[in-house]
């Protein structure tokens, strides 16, 4: 077992229990910092598998160790086979400080369930063969959700990715012959879309597209009572996330520019967070039916909270409660099917292709890392009908002024040997 700490002066050492149950402690000689806490915690990953495989070289690792001159340490010659569960915590250890803490967790998650508690964690790694690995992915295509329903492509290829990490931790270590995953494809789309996101994610972004139109819309919208309804029309007329929605302060809402800066999310495991990527972090618009809301809200919330949809104490709300307990009871009263509350996305993004908005504003608005995620998604719901004659005119007439002021008049040979322009 190994593990990161610092000394009283802030300097980052390594602590860990040898092979005679020792506890050693050597420092690394630098200020803790993020950039070295990442770096310290892949050498900690790295020396705990090196100590579980009996391959630890003391004097390699630290030749300057007062330890190694006052005890005279040698490293045992036997190996210990290293299963893949430990190899799997050791790669955990590694991500800590490198990844944010919601990331984090999430790999810690779709690690137990797919790997640590599957019969692929108690092989030896060394032993490990393509075999194993094409077992298990028959054995995740065949796993079902807490609903007896089949996992979604995006559920498979969350495990996939994982253990995908994991073996190219190993394999970075000399710990594998082979590249086991080499040649070797995701997960690929089966039409299903069952995703039981209360397991791994808090965030779904990849369910499937079931709209709301415009008169469910409208519907949800006039069942809503006092804050619900500021809510569900922010979602519907923004495409806002659901965690981005209930983490929004006071601060970051211009109602003088219609317009509220997105960089915190709420989440169900870790609270308030920063959104996983740089797109994410955005400036969204909105127009006069969202400001009216976000005003009558002002109203309501007073000085009260600094959260735009706070609790009753006053601090940010409950996640499931907002978004499953207080949406069902909304659709309810609304008499519309039930769909999970990211379906209000989804039904903007349908709302705006429709309407002809920019596909470019819409990737902004919602926060997509590229335009071929909002393809992937939408494409389907793209317009696609021929233009007018008069829109086919206006395009070729608005050609004609771009030929005209880049046509250059042919040079013509200056008469009698003088020079052109004399």
């Amino acid at each position: 077992m190994a593990w990161l700490e610092t000394d009283r002066h802030g300097r980052l050492r390594i602590g860990f229990k040898y092979y005679d149950g020792l506890k050693c402690r050597e420092p690394l000689g630098v200020s803790a910092n993020k950039q070295t806490i990442a770096e310290a915690r892949r050498l900690c990953a790295t020396i705990q598998l090196e100590l579980k495989a009996r391959t630890f070289d003391y004097a390699k690792r630290f030749p300057d160790s007062d330890r190694i001159k006052q005890r005279g340490i040698e490293t045992p010659e036997k190996i210990q086979p290293i299963s893949v569960t430990e190899l799997a915590d050791s790669w955990l250890l590694s991500k800590q400080g490198e990844v944010k803490k919601s990331t984090h967790g999430y790999y810690k998650e779709v690690a137990g369930i797919f790997i640590q508690r599957d019969a692929i964690g108690t092989k030896t790694v060394s032993e490990l063969r393509q075999e194993d690995i094409d077992r298990w992915r028959v054995r995740v295509d065949e796993k079902q959700t807490k609903g007896n329903e089949p996992l979604s492509t995006r559920r498979k290829n969350m495990a996939w990715d994982v253990l995908n990490q994991i073996l190219e931790f190993a394999r970075v270590r000399k710990l594998l012959n082979e590249d086991l995953l080499l040649g070797m494809k995701p997960f690929k789309d089966s039409g299903q879309a069952n995703d039981d996101d209360s397991e791994l994610s808090d965030e779904p972004e990849d369910s499937e597209v079931m709209p709301y139109n415009a008169d469910q819309i409208e519907a949800i919208i006039a069942a809503a009572e006092g804050w619900e309804r500021a809510l569900v029309t922010l979602y519907f007329f923004t495409g806002i996330r659901r965690g981005e929605a209930l983490a929004l302060t006071w601060d970051r809402v211009y109602l003088d520019r219609d317009r509220a800066l997105i960089n915190r999310s709420l989440s169900v495991r870790y609270g308030i967070t920063t959104p996983k990527t740089k797109s994410s972090r955005r400036m969204i618009q909105y127009g006069p039916r969202v400001r009216a809301e976000l005003s009558k809200q002002r109203e309501r919330v007073q000085l009260r909270s600094k959260f735009v949809f706070p609790n009753e104490s006053g601090a940010a709300p409950n996640v499931r409660w907002a978004t499953d307990v207080v949406w069902r009871r909304i659709l309810t009263r609304a008499e519309v099917p039930h769909r999970p509350i990211g379906q209000c996305r989804h039904s903007f993004a349908v709302l705006a292709l429709k309407q002809h908005k920019p596909l470019n504003w819409i990737q902004r608005q919602m926060g997509h890392r590229t335009l071929q995620m909002l393809l992937k998604h939408y494409w389907r719901w793209i317009p696609t009908d021929d233009l007018s004659a008069e829109e086919m005119s206006s395009l070729e007439s608005a050609a004609a002024p771009l030929a005209s002021n880049h046509a250059h008049p042919m040079p013509t040979r200056p008469e009698n040997g003088t020079q052109a322009g004399s």
